[in-house]
Parts: structure tokens; C-alpha cells; sequence
């Protein structure tokens, strides 16, 4: 291959896939932007350390649309909190044609506190997607909602994490975006208490 002859050509293919990179660079700054992830703390002791994380799989309401949109959540939810570096569990159930993963949400502590400790877990992150789709074909709305809940060993509820943005999650792209800023977000909250009680036992030694 004469590399001199083909130089435009390569030339081109470079500037191609620069051109995409800066694209999707572009869109994450952008849904990041325009996405609002907040936690609501309740009951939060500070020493809690929490390195084993359970997440019973996210639900959608309505459960009218795309069933993939919260299975995908689920999933790169998962990834993302592994990457963290976390110890992530999914629940497990029995799936047929009109299952749904079991609700925890409604769940007295008493039962969240055996369902945590028969996982061999810290933590229960259990939630749902909403999503809505208004305007028209040509001017479409979205606005999606996620709602998560995490429960500590004793099945106390101990904060609620809720993900606003008017990006839909049956795009894959933006699926894993949006698991994307609520994991970073659950790891600000909860490794900072990791790191924070470790240094402070440090500290007092």
C-alpha cells in the first residue's frame, strides 16, 4: 500500500472519526447538562459502609411502554457500579409472558431487613421509570423520571436518588447515559461515607 497516494484518503477517515468522537462527547456534555440527578437524604447514619449493593430490577410506569427501557436501566445501572467499584447484586425472579420483578417499594422493614441479609448485601436500591412522551410527531416532549429508594441493612429507608431529564431511555445511548449519572451520583453519596469513616477511624487510632 503507497501510503503517499492514499494520504487523502486516510486523511479523510481521521477526520471521520474525530468527527464522531467530538460528537458523542458533545451529546454526553449536553444530556448531562440538561439532566438533573438529586438526593433526598432520611435516614443516613454516617459510619454505614456500603460495599455490597442489591438492586431489585427497575420497573416502569406505565408499564405501557418499552419493557427493554428498564431492563437496559437495570443493567448499565449495574455496570456503572461496578466500574465504581462496588460489589453489585441483581434480584432474581421468575420471569413469564405477564411477570414483573417483585415490589419492594411497598415492603414493611421487617421484610426489606431478610431480603437484604438473605442477598448478603448492605444496601437494597429498588425504583422505577416514568416516562412521557406529549407533542406531536414533529414536536415530540419527552420528560423521564427515575425514582430509587435504597434501603440499609436494617430496611431502613435511607435516601431517595431522583433522575429528571427530557431524554428518553428507549434510545440505548441515552439509557446508558442517564444509569450513567445516577451511578455517579450514588457513589458521591455513598463512598464518600466509606472514605470519610475510614479516614476518620484512621484519624482516632
Amino acid at each position: 500500500m503507497n501510503i503517499k497516494n492514499n494520504f487523502p484518503f486516510l486523511s479523510t477517515v481521521f477526520l471521520v472519526i474525530l468527527f464522531v468522537l467530538s460528537c458523542q462527547g458533545m451529546r454526553r456534555e449536553v444530556v448531562s447538562f440538561r439532566t438533573h440527578v438529586n438526593f433526598f437524604e432520611a435516614n443516613l447514619v454516617k459510619s454505614e459502609k456500603f460495599n455490597k449493593i442489591l438492586i431489585n430490577r427497575i420497573k416502569r410506569k406505565p408499564s405501557s411502554f418499552s419493557s427493554v427501557a428498564n431492563d437496559n436501566i437495570t443493567e448499565n445501572l449495574r455496570f456503572h457500579l461496578l466500574n465504581s467499584g462496588f460489589i453489585v447484586g441483581l434480584t432474581v425472579y421468575q420471569e413469564d409472558n405477564n411477570s414483573e420483578p417483585s415490589e419492594l417499594l411497598d415492603l414493611e422493614q421487617k421484610q426489606i431487613k431478610e431480603f437484604i441479609k438473605q442477598n448478603d448485601s448492605d444496601i437494597l436500591i429498588d425504583g422505577f421509570l416514568y416516562e412521557k412522551n406529549t407533542g406531536n410527531i414533529l414536536d415530540e416532549t419527552v420528560s423521564t423520571g427515575i425514582i430509587l429508594k435504597a434501603y440499609n441493612k436494617n430496611g431502613i429507608l435511607i435516601g431517595k436518588f431522583v433522575l429528571n431529564s427530557p431524554y428518553s431511555t428507549e434510545d440505548f445511548e441515552n439509557n446508558f447515559l442517564l444509569s450513567g449519572l445516577l451511578s455517579k451520583k450514588i457513589d458521591t453519596i455513598f463512598k464518600n461515607r466509606i472514605e470519610t469513616s475510614y479516614n476518620l477511624l484512621k484519624y482516632f487510632k
